[in-house]
């Protein structure tokens, strides 16, 4: 379920705070990792159902840069057009 206030859009109001989320457990740990080395402040959100279906082994030695987007599925022009603009 989702709540009418989540904690994401309160988040993203802090100025200079680093926002991460991730897709795997393989990314939660290169994004902690990074996060921890990094000098600012930053949260990462980890949605608990990928944590609990990762049964994968994670590489150790990997960080993920923090400035850095993760293309998963790339759109065509035709899909967007066809889409509902969110407001």
């Amino acid at each position: 379920a989702e709540h009418s206030q989540p904690f994401h859009a309160y988040v993203m109001g802090i100025p200079g705070l680093k926002i991460c989320t991730a897709s795997s457990a393989d990314m939660a740990y290169g994004l902690a990792k990074s996060m921890i080395r990094d000098d600012g402040p930053g949260m990462l959100f980890v949605p608990v159902k990928l944590m609990k279906d990762a049964k994968v082994p994670v590489e150790l030695d990997r960080c993920l840069p923090l400035n850095k987007a993760r293309l998963i599925n790339e759109a065509d022009a035709s899909k967007i057009a066809a889409g509902k603009a969110v407001t």
